[in-house]
Order: C-alpha cells, then structure tokens, then sequence
C-alpha cells in the first residue's frame, strides 16, 4: 500500500465550472488537496497538464506547474508543501 498522499486533480470545461467548484469548496476541509485547471486556459495558452495551469483549492490565486502541487509522505509524517508560485520567467529562487 502506498503511504503517499497526491493531490486530486480536476481538468474543467471552463472557468466558469472551475470558478464555481472553488466557490462550492472553499471554506471546507477536503480530506486530500485539490488543484483544478480548465480546457479554455489550456486551449488559449497551449500549455501542457504539466506546466503552470493548476489552481489550488482555497489557496488564493495563482497556477502552479504539476511538479510544485502539495503532497504528503503518510508514513513518514512529512509534508512537502507547495513552494513558491513560479512567476511568468520561471521557478522562484
């Protein structure tokens, strides 16, 4: 059995069903993070599942490239927070 805990990931229509599934979300405490993201972003940008298209539910704004979701290491106790929101040149120093 796997001891690590992944984000769940929502690939939306549009913004405005990843805009309404924050609303709903916000303010509970899911069980797992959830980060979305919506074919209209992915179309108008050309970006791939593994760039810097994922919003974090009830984290403010601002996407996140795949490699830099949350994810918890349950064994160990560990948790590998998200870093720094990469800006439009690049990770974060």
């Amino acid at each position: 059995m796997s001891t690590w805990a992944w984000p769940v990931l929502f690939h939306l229509p549009s913004a405005r069903r990843e805009a309404n599934l924050h609303h709903r979300l916000t303010g509970t405490t899911p069980r797992a993070v959830i980060a979305t993201t919506t074919a209209d972003l992915r179309a108008a940008t050309g970006a791939s599942l593994a760039e810097q298209v994922w919003q974090l539910i009830g984290v403010g704004s601002g996407r996140r490239r795949l490699i830099d979701l949350p994810y918890t290491d349950t064994h160990h106790g560990q948790e590998f927070p998200t870093r720094t929101a990469p800006g439009p040149h690049g990770p974060a120093s």
